[in-house]
């Protein structure tokens, strides 16, 4: 009787093994679990000969990395959370044809960096477009673009950080978005170096911004924080159209042909204006306040309205430009 007991409690105990393991085996794997590396390599020796096929064939997670070489690609279609990286920043190219977006990120918690990427878009067009969340780009150039270097739309938490811009019609560009960070990239030869069209609670910091037509241009933004960025030799270092609270600490504004501007207006809760402080200007007097020109907008019964000439102030100016890295 005790054989047959002992029996059945193994019969059961395998049983409930078995059931275990099959519920395990029905669960879905992770993108963790199914993740891979996918090389690229125009010579053949690699996965793919072209990005745009390993980007298609990849799945979620994977990480694809490409070999030294021109790549003439565009309209490569990022679906899926990949990291896209290049053997090396100089020698890892994605040339478009000065017609068509190259990277269009479609997928949140995307990664690109390490790569040249070069001759993308049109008027209206982009090097890069972003339509996704938390997006990652560095130790990327961006240049030579017949429209923007980097469009980002309606994103939230994406990170612009280590990267070159030079020669696109505009560098960086931010609509409708939220607490990004935009830092330590260079932006040069564009006609708005780092422009934020209706964004909030944006970080723009140690950003070198030069020879652009403006070299900060915030829109209808609010609540931003611009610190620590050297801003030189554009015609305007700063341009604050319609927008409020944003707060300027610590930035280097040299050889501008006009360092800051603003256009604000009354509202019924009051003036709408952005703060300064602890900015460096090479045209400051020593010891005195920097007066900030700008233009004030009183809507009247006059289909129009009316404008006045208006100031800000940076009570605190810094004596000495500050030493970034």
């Amino acid at each position: 009787m005790g054989g047959n007991h002992n029996k059945k409690y193994a019969v059961l105990f395998l049983c409930g093994i078995l059931f275990f393991s099959l519920i395990i085996s029905s669960l879905p794997i992770s993108a963790e679990q199914h993740a891979k590396t996918i090389i690229v390599d125009k010579d053949g020796s690699g996965d793919y000969t072209t990005i745009t096929a390993a980007v298609e064939a990849a799945q979620h997670g994977d990480t694809i990395v490409v070999h030294d070489g021109v790549y003439e690609e565009t309209e490569i279609l990022i679906d899926k959370t990949i990291t896209l990286t290049g053997e090396t920043i100089s020698s890892t190219i994605i040339s478009g044809d000065e017609t068509k977006t190259i990277l269009n990120i479609q997928a949140d918690n995307v990664v690109i960096s390490t790569l040249t990427i070069s001759e993308g878009g049109d008027w209206g067009g982009e090097n890069i477009a972003v339509f996704a969340n938390y997006i990652v780009l560095s130790d990327t150039v961006i240049e030579q673009g017949n429209g923007t270097g980097i469009s980002i739309h309606n994103s939230t938490g994406s990170i612009i950080e280590n990267n070159v811009f030079t020669s696109n019609q505009e560098g960086i560009m931010c609509y409708n978005c939220r607490e990004t960070t935009i830092s330590n990239n260079q932006v040069s030869d564009s006609i708005a170096g780092i422009y934020l069209y209706n964004s909030i609670d944006m970080l723009v910091e140690k950003n070198s911004v030069s020879t652009c037509n403006k070299g900060i241009y915030l829109e209808e933004s609010n609540d931003n924080l611009i610190q620590l960025n050297d801003l030189s030799r554009n015609d305007q270092g700063a341009f604050i159209s319609y927008s409020s609270d944003n707060f300027f600490t610590e930035n280097n504004f040299i050889s501008n042909r006009e360092h800051a501007k603003f256009t604000t207006w009354l509202s019924p809760t009051g003036l709408q204006i952005s703060k300064w402080n602890a900015n460096y200007w090479d045209n400051a007097i020593a010891f005195l306040p920097k007066w900030i020109p700008g233009v004030l907008f009183i809507r009247t019964y006059n289909p129009i309205g009316i404008f006045l000439p208006w100031f800000s102030i940076d009570w605190h100016p810094a004596n000495n430009p500050y030493q970034l890295e």
